[in-house]
């Protein structure tokens, strides 16, 4: 398409003349430097319009995930860490310097190969592969660098899925009786919440005493590294209010009576303020530090959710994470179906149903379904309750 003028005009505008297919067009401006930007427009356009771009003007790899990071401006804090790292160390030291003109599906599947054999994990490579492919879509629309996205034809690496670690009601009680045991009774009923609600920790760290209202808990909110942000993981169309289990609201309110004043449930206790990032790890693994100068610290961790779970006997590799396990069987063997286990769990019904229909399966065949809480019960040597005060979410 080629386009002529600028041409002054008796009224005191500027007119640029091009050809559209067989037809004559013509366009006015109120200012010379706006009709001049549409005629160069028009002139660098290829076949059908379609903007040409030169090699110049196109950014390399690194540069453009760098704009693309800046321009992403409602990412969590702790998102962008984790796409800076994954950017950083699986991208940029193989395909950084290239120009995004450069890339081609046939190099995106070499560079991948060259990664896995280098020792990446398929998982971890398999999210810095979605993150370029994101970016990348970005170099298609609305920068036009690219025709098309070159890493939408890359596989994901094949990995097999890590089963599913189910902790039971029983031996949840082990890791919770230790806690006790060492008068931490934030930390037992920070157990108690995970396993038996079955939310996120970032979810739980959040919680604050007003979001109890009787056996029904409010997740509103979620802690980012010590921030406190609206929405849980899914957003805000995952605002919701779960089930809380009456022997759960029993173990939160004893932690409340020697609780710091706080409006948290799960505060610190130096200052009742957000745990921090640093304050979740030291929790989940907290090792001792040197008594003198010289002296090795213990290779025991000290008092923390690893060392719990040793001393229970379920292992030392087990993760907080796991608990929310344990509180999907026991909802899918109360006759919970997958919508209600996903509400309850934060999870939309597409991931609850993958990752356990088989315990929806075998609940189906069960002759008995019982209360959340009379487990709980029996896991910790009770009677069952004369009552039932199961709600379903």
């Amino acid at each position: 398409m080629t386009a002529s003028g600028p041409y002054p005009t008796a009224a005191g505008t500027f007119e640029v003349r091009f050809r559209e297919g067989t037809k004559h067009r013509s366009r006015t401006f109120k200012r010379e430097s706006d009709a001049g930007r549409f005629m160069d427009g028009l002139n660098s356009a290829g076949p059908g319009g379609r903007k040409v771009v030169k090699r110049q003007d196109v950014p390399t790899v690194e540069v453009f995930l760098a704009q693309w990071l800046a321009r992403k401006k409602k990412l969590a804090e702790s998102t962008r860490i984790r796409y800076i790292e994954a950017i950083e160390t699986h991208v940029i030291p193989e395909l950084g310097h290239l120009n995004l003109l450069d890339l081609s599906p046939s190099q995106l599947q070499q560079w991948q190969d060259d990664r896995l054999a280098a020792g990446a994990g398929p998982v971890v490579l398999g999210r810095a592969q979605s993150i370029l492919a994101q970016a990348l879509n970005k170099a298609v629309l609305p920068f036009e660098y690219l025709n098309t996205n070159p890493a939408q034809y890359l596989d994901k690496p094949e990995h097999e899925p890590a089963d599913h670690r189910w902790l039971t009601a029983f031996e949840v009680e082990k890791i919770r009786s230790q806690f006790i045991e060492w008068n931490d009774l934030g930390s037992a009923a920070l157990v108690s919440v995970l396993s038996y609600v079955g939310i996120r920790p970032q979810d739980a760290l959040a919680l604050e005493w007003t979001d109890i209202r009787g056996v029904r808990l409010s997740v509103v909110k979620k802690n980012v590294d010590g921030v406190i942000m609206p929405g849980s993981k899914g957003g805000k169309a995952y605002l919701r209010t779960v089930y809380l289990p009456p022997m759960v609201l029993a173990d939160l309110m004893a932690w409340k009576a020697v609780a710091p004043d706080s409006n948290l449930i799960f505060p610190r206790a130096k200052d009742g303020e957000p745990w921090r990032k640093h304050d979740y790890e030291n929790w989940v693994s907290r090792k001792q530090v040197k008594r003198k100068r010289g002296q090795k610290p213990a290779t025991r961790k000290g008092k923390c959710f690893k060392l719990a779970c040793e001393n229970a006997g379920v292992g030392w590799e087990r993760k907080p994470y796991d608990l929310r396990h344990t509180g999907a069987t026991m909802y899918v063997a109360a006759g919970w179906n997958h919508v209600q286990v996903a509400h309850q769990q934060g999870n939309s019904p597409a991931v609850s149903t993958r990752c356990y229909q088989h315990l929806f399966d075998a609940a189906g065949h069960s002759a008995e379904h019982r209360d959340v809480n009379d487990y709980i019960r029996e896991a910790r040597g009770m009677a069952p309750a004369d009552t039932r005060e199961a709600v379903h979410a």
